[in-house]
């Protein structure tokens, strides 16, 4: 995901929110349904179900930029498709990750509250990050700048 960061700013991801929310949500809703209904129907619990569809429908988005750049396919239709769809993905994981920690366990599980409160607590933190970031790093990345210093620079990837 963090690769993915550096090579698609917001303002990219907006203009492609139609590629992006399209046919990312397409693959993984298509994806995580019918491999979640397959568990199901294979007597796993409603919950691990969801969770194994969600996981199932995720892709390395690592691998699959580098072979996309290495073929020099990224600006290609089926390229920006596919960065699209990559995008899509990586934000879905939040909620699936959310879901897996309010997870009944054995042996004492969380209650429907506490998960709702988890859930809560968790878009909050994402959301907190996401507007703080950007402005966070740029800071940094300023102050570094002002150091003049190679050392600084390399340690910070600037």
């Amino acid at each position: 995901m963090f690769i993915v960061g550096l090579e698609f700013s917001l303002p990219r991801l907006i203009a492609a929110r139609g590629l992006v929310l399209g046919m990312g949500s397409l693959q993984v809703g298509v994806t995580a349904t019918l491999a979640a209904s397959l568990a199901w129907f294979g007597s796993t619990e409603w919950l691990g179900a969801i969770v194994l569809g969600g996981a199932v429908a995720m892709s390395y988005t690592a691998l699959t930029l580098r072979q996309l750049a290495a073929r020099g396919e990224l600006g290609s239709r089926h390229g920006r498709l596919a960065l699209g769809v990559l995008l899509f993905q990586d934000l879905a994981t939040l909620p699936f990750l959310v879901l897996v920690g309010a997870a009944p366990r054995e042996g004492g599980g969380v209650e429907p509250p506490d998960a709702e409160v988890r859930a809560t607590v968790a878009l909050g933190v994402f959301l907190a990050v996401a507007l703080l970031a950007r402005r966070a790093l740029a800071w940094l990345i300023e102050w570094v700048a002002r150091r003049h210093s190679a050392e600084l620079c390399s340690a910070t990837g600037c």
